[in-house]
């Protein structure tokens, strides 16, 4: 019943015209049937990475969501990586988030804690707030919250146990308290599965952060060397270009948006780097130009981690295409990650394909669910993307493992590592 996951609409889309929509059902169909026929769909596959796990249907960073990505097939799972008041390293997508992705607020012992503690709603022009951060608890204390799904936020709330307001309606919920990691328990269990690990340092140009390490006699640097050294430890300590790097289990990626982090990992250790990229203007943080892209192949970061939105768009005429700084990238012999399929929702309530992740191929190339195997085919047959980032894996697993490339794709695609 995998085919399930991927229904399709009865009619065109809307303003899509009568050539581009056949084309459409044509693949859609085909890939539904060779869905449907697939022997073994969860076979591990390193084009299937596991963002913060499976987090479309578990709290994201916790072992019970690390160990869905794994079980869906996922050949990469991601600890994103931030820091405790006694200094380990543990996985959280911020640096300050636990108010919205654990039940900090819901334990009296430690809420007060928070860098800024739960402040009540005082009307239409002073919403309720709080901010609470992985600095400011030590491992221990971390380690007792339940992690819940990554949710919004009741700004009328009055009382700091109102103020979580659950998650979008695109994601489900179905776990109450999972279980909080640090990075190094994350890389021994990823080890120990035969999954690769891509964790990513976080917030590493933030005020607030920097200040707390200077406080200890630290920089952003020192966190950097040893999230390196925590890796190495659990076993994955193979370079790009090393024959025992090519074999799954063995492959750690170490991810910043920190051009100045990027450069100090591409110096100082021999484990590979992604530089993540939002804006197309460059800069300290996130930015990759034109110059900054062929900097970072000259100096041996070995990965872009690229948003979905500037990697494919609409042609104009309903179908999706690569774009010009996807192939680029893939020229330059750099490995590619996009990001990330599930993360926008509609307003149905549905995962996608629509929102900010979407805002290319929105109404024209993606229309419903099922399109993202439209923008899969592409990614991976027209562009050579090694991994994408999905936030319920079965979906990237699913594709590469049964899904055969569209008719007329292009079959001289860059390879992936």
């Amino acid at each position: 019943a995998l085919w399930r996951i991927f229904p399709v609409g009865a009619g065109c889309p809307e303003g899509l015209a009568e050539g581009a929509c056949a084309e459409r059902r044509e693949y859609l169909t085909a890939a539904a049937q060779a869905l449907a026929a697939c022997e073994d769909p969860l076979a591990v596959s390193e084009l299937s990475i596991g963002h913060r796990g499976a987090c479309m249907v578990l709290p994201e960073h916790t072992r019970e969501s690390y160990q869905l990505a794994i079980d869906q097939g996922a050949g990469w799972v991601e600890c994103d990586v931030a820091v405790t008041a006694d200094l380990e390293l543990v996985c959280r997508h911020s640096q300050c988030d636990l108010h919205t992705t654990t039940d900090i607020l819901q334990r009296p012992d430690l809420r007060d804690k928070c860098s800024a503690p739960f402040q009540p709603a005082g009307g239409a022009d002073a919403p309720a707030t709080a901010t609470c951060c992985t600095y400011d608890l030590t491992l221990e204390e971390f380690k007792s919250l339940c992690g819940v799904m990554d949710g919004l936020v009741n700004e009328e709330a009055t009382a700091p146990e109102e103020f979580y307001a659950g998650p979008p309606s695109w994601r489900a919920d179905r776990l109450e308290c999972g279980e909080l990691m640090s990075h190094a328990e994350s890389a021994a269990m990823f080890r120990e599965a035969g999954v690769n690990a891509v964790p990513e340092l976080k917030n590493t140009d933030d005020e607030a952060l920097l200040a707390f390490l200077d406080a200890q006699g630290l920089n952003e640097f020192d966190l950097g060397d040893k999230l390196a050294q925590e890796l190495q430890a659990a076993g994955y300590s193979f370079a790009a270009d090393a024959p025992e790097f090519a074999e799954l289990g063995n492959k750690a990626v170490m991810q910043t948006f920190d051009w100045a982090m990027a450069q100090h990992w591409a110096g100082a250790t021999d484990l590979p780097v992604c530089y993540l990229y939002e804006s197309t203007e460059a800069g300290e943080r996130g930015g990759l130009d034109d110059a900054r892209l062929q900097e970072a192949a000259g100096l041996g970061v070995e990965y872009i981690g690229a948003p979905l939105w500037d990697m494919v768009e609409g042609d104009g005429a309903g179908r999706v295409v690569p774009t010009a700084r996807a192939l680029g990238i893939k020229e330059l012999g750099l490995g590619l990650t996009p990001w990330t399929l599930e993360r926008s929702g509609c307003p149905d309530g549905t995962p996608g394909p629509c929102g900010w992740y979407y805002q290319s191929t929105e109404g024209d190339g993606a229309y419903e669910y099922a399109d993202l195997l439209r923008v899969m085919d592409v990614l991976v047959h027209q562009v050579g993307a090694d991994g994408i980032f999905s936030d319920f894996p079965l979906t990237t697993t699913a594709f590469a493992n049964c899904v055969p490339p569209a008719a007329g794709a292009n079959a001289t695609a860059p390879g992936r590592r």
